[in-house]
């Protein structure tokens, strides 16, 4: 299996540092803008999580390569591994863009995805 997710660690890091112009611009950040960096980090990345419910665009959970490694392994996959775009042990995954013909997907948007394979028997 192929799990392509945003990146917890990438957004954390940008929020750490403070980057408004990033999480301004809908072509570099999946979100939106709600007013602050704080808020708008806040909403769009755990805003699902703590009202159970979609908002406008968010996910809903928040991902790392260890918390969703860990995930993984509770259920029972295997031979976790860390990848990238266009890049997989599995022939079927080798031209990742077939998997999104109508779908842009800007180089800041691949470069912020947290791309795993794992195996289950």
């Amino acid at each position: 299996m192929r799990i392509i997710v945003p990146n917890g660690d990438y957004f954390i890091n940008r929020f750490y540092n403070k980057d408004n112009a990033f999480f301004r611009d809908p072509n570099k950040c999946y979100n939106h803008w709600v007013g602050n960096l704080t808020d708008t980090f806040v909403w769009n990345f755990l805003g699902a999580f703590y009202t159970k419910k979609r908002n406008f665009g968010c996910h809903a959970m928040f991902y790392n390569y260890d918390n969703l490694k860990y995930k993984l392994e509770k259920t029972g996959f295997s031979r976790i591994k860390k990848k990238s775009f266009n890049v997989s042990d599995c022939d079927d995954f080798q031209d990742e863009f077939k998997f999104f013909p109508n779908r842009k997907m800007p180089r800041e948007l691949l470069s912020n995805s947290l791309f795993v394979e794992c195996f289950k028997k």
